[in-house]
């Protein structure tokens, strides 16, 4: 159902903000990271509202920018049949880049070979 698929897009992207528990991995998401709001359309388009740092705060190379989007897209869409694409919005608005390497005017789909 809609609301299953809501509340399980909601602790998959909390999981990722609040990074690995193990030892030795590697947090993706900024720790001051939250997460606003969650919305999944008719259209099995969702989108991910956060609240992070951009610009000189947040520092990635763009390997590092590309496993960031892609943890969260590709998490949302193998795990949430209702979600094909995610748009990610900063504090409700459009955002140009997430650390200045990648476009981030549009929707992302699954793309596994990124995390391989």
């Amino acid at each position: 159902s809609g609301l299953d698929a809501h509340q399980t897009g909601r602790r998959i992207i909390q999981k990722l903000i609040d990074g690995p528990s193990e030892a030795g991995l590697t947090r993706l998401w900024p720790e001051s990271t939250r997460l606003n709001a969650f919305f999944i359309s008719d259209d099995a388009k969702a989108f991910v509202d956060l609240d992070l740092p951009l610009g000189p705060d947040l520092t990635m190379d763009t390997r590092t920018e590309l496993l960031t989007i892609y943890s969260l897209v590709n998490s949302l869409a193998v795990n949430i049949p209702q979600v094909r694409q995610v748009k990610i919005l900063v504090k409700g608005a459009d955002i140009q880049t997430l650390a200045g390497h990648l476009d981030m005017e549009y929707f992302y789909t699954t793309n596994m070979l990124i995390v391989k």
